[in-house]
């Protein structure tokens, strides 16, 4: 019902006008046409087409432009959501893998180098992943120089 809201509102208006002009027995399109006639001296009238075709032209436009705005923020937002949930499902592999890393550090004989560079990759996967949270522009662009993406 929200989507026709102003729909609803006009059919409402439409109605009422239509009662008050039955009930009053009014003639609206006459007293227009006359108050057309008072201002004939200048010309009125024949403006007035121009600039109701204009007017529908531009609420044609202001809607297409509407909705095209509506369509980019549904994207913003899906976006958002998708990030949400990779930067969860990144964040339990991390933990899952410190797990790896406790395991690895009570073995003995293993190389305390690979260790330090295990650690460089984890720092540099949660960097790059809150990088990626934090943009505000999601175009492909704008992505891939977040990461650090060569393409």
């Amino acid at each position: 019902m929200r989507e026709y809201k102003w729909t609803a509102v006009g059919l409402i208006a439409a109605f009422t006008l239509w009662a008050v002009t039955v009930s009053l027995d009014l003639d609206l399109f006459e007293t227009f046409a006359s108050c057309l006639q008072q201002y004939e001296s200048i010309e009125a009238d024949e403006v007035i087409s121009p600039v109701v075709i204009f007017n529908i032209f531009l609420l044609i436009d202001l809607i297409r432009r509407n909705q095209s705005s509506r369509v980019e923020i549904e994207k913003c937002r899906v976006y958002r959501s998708t990030l949400k949930a990779m930067n969860h499902i990144l964040n339990n592999f991390l933990q899952k893998m410190l797990l790896f890393k406790l395991a690895a550090e009570e073995t003995k004989g293993f190389d305390p180098e690979v260790l330090k560079r295990y650690d460089t990759i984890i720092d540099e996967a949660k960097a790059q992943i809150d990088a990626l949270e934090c943009i505000a522009k999601p175009d492909e662009k704008t992505i891939l120089d977040t990461i650090g993406d060569p393409l």
